[in-house]
């Protein structure tokens, strides 16, 4: 087994093409998904332009299973954005978004030590 995918079986997240599926309501969530980012692009952002080149549908059992008791009553579902690094990006599939340690530094945090969502793809990036 080659070391990637070892790291991949690592992260018990299984990784999927939205252009792979063939489920149309994925592919109009997929749609929906690249229109919401250019409609989230602050005018303050106009310096930069985001472009979605790749779409990943994420499966991992231990989060259906956590959200699956509130899936029937949430009702005010949003479309927020959090920037991941692509250093960081094996260590979210694999443990989830978590706080930073308590012996972090306050100083590498712009808004303090916390997980930050905005409903703005343009803020999310800078």
């Amino acid at each position: 087994m080659s070391p990637l995918d070892v790291q991949y079986r690592l992260m018990s997240c299984h990784i999927t093409p939205f252009e792979e599926s063939r489920n149309t309501s994925m592919r109009k969530l997929g749609d929906l998904i690249v229109q919401a980012v250019q409609n989230t692009h602050a005018d303050a952002h106009n310096h930069f332009k985001i472009e979605v080149s790749n779409l990943f549908e994420l499966s991992k059992a231990s989060e259906r299973l956590r959200f699956f008791p509130f899936a029937e009553g949430l009702h005010n579902k949003f479309l927020l954005w959090h920037a991941v690094s692509v250093t960081s990006l094996a260590s979210v599939l694999r443990e989830g978004v978590k706080l930073p340690p308590f012996e972090c530094n306050d100083v590498t945090f712009r808004y303090g030590k916390g997980i930050y969502f905005t409903d703005c793809a343009s803020r999310a990036v800078t």
